[in-house]
């Protein structure tokens, strides 16, 4: 039986969307942290879009393995954390109050492993054997 490719696609996307979102979640941090340290009254919202970042990143990464063995469960984790990610950085996108960042880099990439994530969870399997009727 040949095994499905985009089980290792997956998980080495799952990887670097999660390399990514801790790369953002760490920049996030550096850029508030001198306000969420300080009198801001608002702290918790300066930090959620960090801490968002950091979840989904962290939850990514450790579900890397469990995507390359196929397994269902790792796809549908993956699937919602992306996805409420996502959601979040398209209702921040909405709000238009953050001009200049890099937010909607991060929403399409998000999109695109949603994508994969999805169509992999769905049974698209990449390289396709060959059917033995046609043989």
């Amino acid at each position: 039986m040949q095994r499905n490719g985009l089980h290792t696609l997956a998980a080495v996307g799952a990887l670097l969307v999660g390399v990514f979102l801790i790369m953002g979640a760490y920049g996030h941090f550096q850029a508030v942290w001198p306000m969420i340290t300080g009198d801001a009254p608002n702290a918790t919202a300066l930090a959620m879009p960090g801490i968002i970042l950091a979840a989904t990143g962290i939850l990514s990464v450790g579900l890397c393995k469990m995507l390359r063995g196929g397994v269902s469960a790792a796809f549908d984790a993956n699937l919602v954390i992306d996805s409420l990610a996502l959601g979040y950085f398209l209702y921040l996108l909405g709000m238009g109050n953050v001009p200049d960042h890099p937010i909607g880099v991060f929403a399409g990439v998000m999109a695109c492993n949603l994508v994969l994530l999805a169509v992999t969870r769905l049974g698209l399997v990449w390289p396709v054997a060959p059917d033995p009727i046609d043989s």
